[in-house]
């Protein structure tokens, strides 16, 4: 599964958003040709919306559609011509434009697509990108575009709830990502710098409880039928909570309904007993250039930091593994 991590947010690099295109779609075509799709096992990609535009053209446009209320909520019926005069509507048209092309190569060789998550700033526009545009064009016969649900986020159980709410109405399949979040400090600080509430959970027990919460809400609605998940976690208390609900709800582990993913070189000592006890495993492999990568990497490291603090029992795990891969030959 690959995962480029190409983020621009300056006008300066505005001619650049062509080339993060035709990246993505290559990282589209790779990932297709690279899984022998047998009915499991899917290929999957992922991508950043603000590789694709200006952070400030999301920012308008959150702002346009906070403006109007919850155009998010299931009886809502979401207007999708933006009337701000502070949005321009040709950078707005060829955004739309982009992720259109990104869904219907991914749609045309079965590539599931994950678009990630973002600021809380700009992150409700993504979300109009995903629920009202691509999942309505790509989600009709199987589950293509998949959403990024951010556990550490207050409102998080609100969202996943009316984003399923969202495709029972418009009667497509819901997918979506379901990670703890990566933009802690830079939420902690805007809204201490702006005097508004704390869009996160004021610690890990929380932060925790929510994940939990959110996965049991997304499983359920599995069962019915109405949606797909990725289980992105590093931390094993999540993976053996959501593993004990697959069982329970009694969810096939091979249907792809279900999956797991760890990054490359993070979390082995999980997805390997997960993919040798019959579930899908992923390991998401970001590649781009390093002033990229290094600070999502870091990101990462910061959003599982129990993961790090398990790093040790890790390396011991995988030593065992090594020796007995060794005494086994």
């Amino acid at each position: 599964m690959a995962y480029l991590t190409l983020h621009r947010d300056s006008e300066s690099l505005k001619d650049t958003y062509k080339e993060n295109l035709k990246h993505f779609l290559n990282s589209i075509r790779s990932s297709a040709s690279s899984v022998q799709k047998d009915g499991n096992h899917k290929p999957f990609a992922a991508f950043k919306v603000t590789a694709l535009c200006n952070c400030k053209l999301l920012i308008d446009v959150t702002k346009e559609l906070e403006s109007r209320g919850n155009t998010f909520k299931p009886t809502a019926t979401p207007d999708l011509e933006l009337q701000s005069s502070e949005i321009p509507k040709d950078e707005w048209k060829e955004l739309v434009d982009s992720l259109m092309e990104i869904g219907q190569l991914a749609y045309d060789n079965k590539v599931h697509v994950l678009v990630d998550a973002e600021q809380t700033y700009f992150q409700p526009a993504i979300r109009h990108l995903v629920i009202h545009h691509m999942m309505p064009a790509f989600n009709k016969t199987q589950p293509i575009i998949y959403n990024t649900v951010q556990g550490y986020l207050k409102t998080a159980r609100q969202t996943i709830e009316e984003d399923i709410g969202v495709a029972e109405k418009m009667n497509y399949t819901y997918a979506a990502k379901i990670v703890r979040g990566a933009y802690m400090d830079q939420e902690r600080s805007l809204s201490k710098e702006q005097n508004y509430e704390d869009p996160i959970h004021p610690n890990k027990m929380e932060t925790d409880r929510s994940y939990s919460d959110v996965v049991d809400y997304a499983l359920k609605s599995v069962v019915k039928g109405r949606s797909w998940i990725k289980v992105g976690s590093h931390n094993p208390k999540s993976i053996e909570h959501a593993v004990h609900m697959i069982k329970t709800l009694g969810i096939s582990r091979t249907s792809g309904q279900v999956t797991f993913g760890q990054l490359l070189g993070m979390g082995d000592y999980l997805t390997y007993p997960l993919a040798q006890s019959g579930y899908l495993a992923y390991k998401i492999m970001p590649y781009g250039p390093v002033r990229e990568v290094v600070p999502y990497l870091l990101r990462r490291a910061q959003e599982n930091s129990s993961a790090m603090i398990n790093a040790d029992n890790e390396r011991k795990l995988l030593n065992q593994e090594l020796m007995q891969r060794i005494l086994c030959k």
